[in-house]
């Protein structure tokens, strides 16, 4: 069995789908590590919006659960421009096994992400010059990877160049151009060594270890007349552009977070009553609804956490008063403050509608 460990809701799905893509039995759970008989099992958590003692102390007792079974290779899945506590998650599974050695690679050429002479670039311009500058909570301000992993945990960081050498104690950060360099990196993998890091380096060690992708089947059409619940929670303004120039179909009705809740006003609380009823009214009339904030969210780590809880106070109303059938989450931290809401725990991955897109079954709903 792989175990995957990653630090948010969306980087755990993304992973799902490369296991579907190589036909593996594939079980994502929400913060638990469990004993099973799949091929992949992935371990969502949301360290990623935690503190550092708490990503820290997450991560570490994950590991140290499974130590307490067998399993093949573990890999940690981290945000692929290194938002959230990358270096520590990284000492806290070292410190669990008693290991000093780790290679991190975040560069995922397929997706236009490159890591060259210590630079990140994302089709070709430099990351910080990139719409992740505006992330809310992370904001990205330099192209320097030393620099964005930062070196606050004791660990020697060392840059690795795809013909370089692991040979020594420290956290390797894999520089990568190509697909061909990645798997370079993949082959560097040895007992002794944790890999971390984006998806792409995932995939390329699955081909190193000779996994091979099974033929993609077309996703069965949506069954006409559903109920859906359409949520957007993510703080890349790529997304915003997308949904404003989106031609809904004329059975999905769009309703903005109001202004009260946003801005956390004396009269949220009525606010949100009123919206959720709203909400509910409208699948009176529409199949879909689509739910979101029509504002720019601040770089305040606290504001944004609060903003995801309403959020998920609000699909888990509305799912008291109406039968969804499909409930689509766009945004990692929003997907995870929202089935953490709802008390789902394990998922089923079906198939991927698109890279990183991914239809999960609910287990026992």
């Amino acid at each position: 069995m792989i175990v995957v460990i990653a630090d948010d809701f969306t980087g755990a799905a993304e992973i799902a789908g490369l296991g579907i893509q190589y036909g593996l039995k594939v079980t994502l759970e929400l913060n638990v590590v469990k004993e099973t008989d799949v091929d992949l099992l992935i371990v969502a958590t949301d360290t990623r919006s935690m503190n550092e003692k708490d990503a820290y102390q997450t991560t570490r007792r994950l590991k140290e659960r499974l130590l307490e079974f067998d399993y093949d290779w573990l890999f940690k899945k981290t945000d692929s421009v290194f938002r959230g506590h990358v270096l520590l998650e990284i000492k806290a599974l070292l410190d669990a096994s008693m290991k000093n050695k780790a290679l991190l690679v975040a560069s995922n050429p397929a997706l236009g992400r490159k890591i060259i002479n210590g630079k990140y670039y994302i089709n070709d311009k430099p990351l910080n010059e990139t719409a992740f500058a505006n992330d809310p909570e992370y904001p990205i301000k330099t192209a320097d990877v030393l620099e964005l992993l930062g070196n606050g945990e004791n660990i020697p960081i060392k840059l690795l160049s795809p013909d370089g050498a692991i040979t020594g104690p420290g956290v390797y950060l894999g520089e990568a151009g190509t697909l061909g360099d990645l798997k370079k990196l993949a082959l560097k993998i040895e007992s002794d060594v944790t890999p971390a890091g984006a998806s792409g380096f995932f995939n390329a060690i699955l081909e190193v270890k000779g996994f091979a992708k099974k033929e993609v089947k077309e996703p069965p059409p949506p069954i006409h007349g559903d109920k859906y619940l359409i949520v957007s929670g993510s703080s890349y303004s790529k997304y915003d552009e997308t949904i404003s120039k989106t031609n809904f179909e004329e059975d999905t009705f769009i309703s903005f977070m109001p202004d009260d809740i946003f801005f956390d006003k004396e009269n949220s609380r009525q606010s949100m009553v009123k919206w959720i009823s709203e909400i509910n009214e409208a699948y009176s009339k529409f199949n879909r609804v689509l739910i979101k904030i029509d504002h720019t969210v601040f770089f305040d780590k606290k504001i944004s956490q609060r903003l995801r809880q309403q959020l998920a106070s609000v699909v888990a109303s509305v799912l008291e008063s109406v039968k969804i059938n499909e409930l689509v989450i766009e945004g990692g931290d929003t997907a995870y403050s929202i089935v953490y809401k709802l008390g789902f725990s394990k998922f089923v991955p079906l198939f991927e509608l698109a890279p990183g897109v991914i239809r999960m079954k609910v287990e026992d709903y």
